[in-house]
């Protein structure tokens, strides 16, 4: 079972809060009803390598980690939500699909997109 684990960019404090059901910084409610202040982000339920916990918007090794509601993962166009890497890791099949779990066993968390801008790579 995957733990339900989210965090929240205070773009005003400009700090990054945590919530899970046993412990709460930021009410969960207050985060999700204020957009224009909380930028909220899903534990994707896995660890890196130092077993630090990983959240979208996290950079790894291996790329960004993002959230996507349509991820084509096999030939029969069949589709499910979940994570990947936007860059930086070969996440294509072999048909061109993409493995949305591939490269999560050995990525290490070197920071986010909200605290740590300028891991951010310039196109």
């Amino acid at each position: 079972m995957i733990d339900i684990k989210f965090r929240f960019y205070d773009k005003i404090k400009e700090q990054m809060f945590y919530w899970t059901p046993e412990s709460q910084e930021v009410e969960l409610e207050v985060a999700l009803l204020v957009p224009a202040r909380y930028i909220v982000m899903q534990y994707i339920g896995r660890q890196d390598i130092n077993n630090k916990d990983i959240y979208e918007g996290d950079f790894t090794n291996n790329g960004t980690i993002e959230y996507n509601m349509n991820l084509y993962w096999d030939g029969s166009g069949s589709s499910h939500p979940g994570f990947y890497f936007k860059e930086g890791y070969d996440c294509l099949g072999e048909e061109g699909e993409l493995e949305f779990h591939t490269g999560f066993n050995d990525c290490e968390v070197l920071g986010n997109i909200y605290e740590n801008p300028e891991l951010i790579k310039e196109k």
